[in-house]
Formats: structure tokens, sequence, C-alpha cells
């Protein structure tokens, strides 16, 4: 399928316009050794990139308890994550901004937790792509202008939109990761199942004979 007849990005809502297909979650959630070989490559990008733009990153000093119990990602991924899966996830989060918050600190929080069961190696991996989607220049390059914690929602929307629609694989591979992010960070949430229709993980069975205490 061309790229561009693709549907468009609209979240990942009930209606399913845009909701996560299984097998580009699985590929994200699931790695295999050809996502992280591919993932390897975007590090060495991130790197080369950095030594060419350096001093072109966002200025903004970080608070200390930014990242405060989170293990996975990084106080300067936080801003890019959350405007992501504030994009994603727009069709479930509340409308008030002190619970559109707190959603999305839960959303965050669950996807560090999800994040956190990798490998130290795979986990290095997906940090470097994490830096690579910092770099100002690429943020330029798919007409993101300002810093990813002071973006409008259209403009981050328009930006994933490219990313899913570009022609290069890199472009949609790195679409697919920030949509696994979201995945990981909503439906990893027991509060979310309801939606979805289902109610959890079944009780373990007890053995024969096995009495209640």
């Amino acid at each position: 399928m061309n790229p561009q007849q693709r549907r468009p990005h609209a979240g990942l809502g009930p209606d399913c316009r845009a909701a996560p297909r299984a097998d580009a979650a699985r590929e994200f959630l699931w790695p295999s050794r050809r996502q992280v070989l591919r993932t390897g490559l975007l590090g060495a990008l991130a790197l080369w990139g950095g030594g060419l733009t350096d001093g072109w990153l966002p200025s903004r000093a970080w608070a200390a308890d930014e990242g405060a119990g989170l293990t996975f990602f990084r106080a300067k991924d936080l801003a890019m994550v959350r405007a992501v899966m504030a994009s994603f996830l727009d069709w479930a989060l509340p409308s008030a901004p002190a619970a559109r918050q707190e959603a999305l600190k839960g959303a965050v929080g669950a996807a560090d937790r999800y994040f956190s069961t990798f490998t130290p190696a795979v986990q290095a991996e997906y940090r470097q792509a994490f830096d690579l989607l910092g770099l100002a220049p690429v943020r330029w390059l798919g007409g993101l202008w300002s810093a990813w914690d002071a973006a409008p929602a259209a403009s981050v929307n328009a930006y994933l939109e490219g990313l899913r629609t570009g022609r290069l694989g890199l472009s949609r591979q790195l679409f697919l990761l920030l949509e696994g992010v979201a995945v990981a960070g909503w439906y990893s949430q027991p509060a979310s199942w309801v939606a979805l229709g289902y109610p959890g993980p079944p009780a373990p069975a007890r053995p024969s004979g096995e009495r209640p205490l």
C-alpha cells in the first residue's frame, strides 16, 4: 500500500481509525533481533547528529524531581513522551486540565514500568532512538518548530502524521516506536480495560483438592 493512501493519524481511539495494528504494536513491544538492529541504526544517527548539533537542543532546565520514580524514561524524554501520548490518547484523556495531567502521568508511569522490563541492551537502543527524536533539527525536518513542551497539539499531530506517511522506512519506524509507547502506557493500565470489554487476566487455578484459606 502506498504510504500516502493510508488512513490519517487520529489517535488510538475506539473508532479504530488509528487504532494500533496488532502486528505493529507487537513489533515494538516485543522487539525482534532485526528490530533491535534497526534501532541501533537510529542510535548511530543520534550520536552523529548530536555531534553536529551540539547546543541546538532545548535549553530547558529540568527540575530535579521531573523524572522521580521513573527507571526507563529520562527527564529529557518526558516532554516528548507526554506530547506524543496526549496526541495518541486525546480521545481517552479527561478534558479538565488537572485530571488530564494526572492521567498522562499515570500513562507515562505505566509505559516506564513496561519498558523497564526489557534488558539493559534493548533499553539502550530505545533511548538512542529517543535521543534522535529529541534533536531539534530532526523536529524541524518534520515541520515541528517548537520544543516538545511548547508545541501546540495540532503541530504534534501533524508531525506524527508526517512520520507515519513518510516515504523513508526510518520515518515510519519512528512512528511505530512512538505508537508503541502510547500503547504500552495506556493499555497496560487496568482502568483502560473496561472500554475494551476485557475483564482482566484470569485468576490462577488452584491445584486439585486445595482448600481456600
